[in-house]
């Protein structure tokens, strides 16, 4: 993750140097995430995995420099942890697993434009397609769609420049609002996810 920040920093200054405006169209996203989970009162160590973003989305003008970015966005989001389940001759023994959430989602971010550069902020809200379980390195899977919630909102903050070929790229940190847990009834606690996107926008007039 912070490989990829820093990567980013060092492109930002270099994609800044073209100030040409282009008309909005509807653009094609494609990303990668970044995620770690989040629960609360239970001895797990989470740790970041990928998945990917995939959509349409198209920036809405409400202003001089503020424009209203929607549509509909196909995310994976991965989590990867490990739960201490007993002790052997070697010392403690972990359980690592990886959950899988695929979800329907629709960004509503508002952005305010600086020149090539827009910063944004505003809620996403996904609606849950797939909820995976499989623990690492095993081919077994299970199905915990029913233990997940329907739906899930973050709140995202971060920034996108529009380069010199007609393309966006940007990075953005989706928090977790939701506690997706479904089933206190058997772990009672809260379960949240954290999200780095980094991601490339192309209008379909490119094409």
């Amino acid at each position: 993750m912070k490989n990829i920040t820093i990567a980013l920093l060092i492109l930002l200054p270099i994609l800044l140097f073209s100030q040409e405006e282009r008309p909005q169209s509807i653009k094609l996203k494609v990303g990668a995430n970044v995620t770690k989970g989040k629960a609360k009162d239970v001895d797990i160590d989470y740790s970041s995995a990928f998945g990917f973003s995939l959509g349409a989305v198209k920036d809405f003008k409400l202003g001089k420099a503020i424009y209203l970015e929607s549509g509909i966005v196909a995310e994976k989001y991965t989590t990867e942890y490990s739960a201490l389940i007993g002790s052997g001759i070697a010392g403690p023994i972990f359980l690592k697993t990886n959950d899988k959430f695929i979800y329907v989602s629709v960004p509503v971010i508002f952005q305010f434009h600086t020149g090539k550069v827009n910063f944004n902020t505003g809620p996403q809200v996904g609606y849950l397609l797939s909820a995976i379980t499989q623990v690492k390195n095993s081919p077994n899977k299970e199905d915990v769609k029913d233990f997940t919630k329907n739906t899930m909102v973050n709140w995202g903050f971060g920034f996108e420049v529009n380069t010199p070929a007609n393309f966006d790229i940007g990075a953005r940190l989706l928090v977790g609002i939701t506690d997706i847990n479904n089933a206190k009834h058997i772990l009672d606690s809260s379960y949240r996810l954290n999200t780095l996107q980094i991601y490339a926008a192309f209008p379909i007039d490119n094409f």
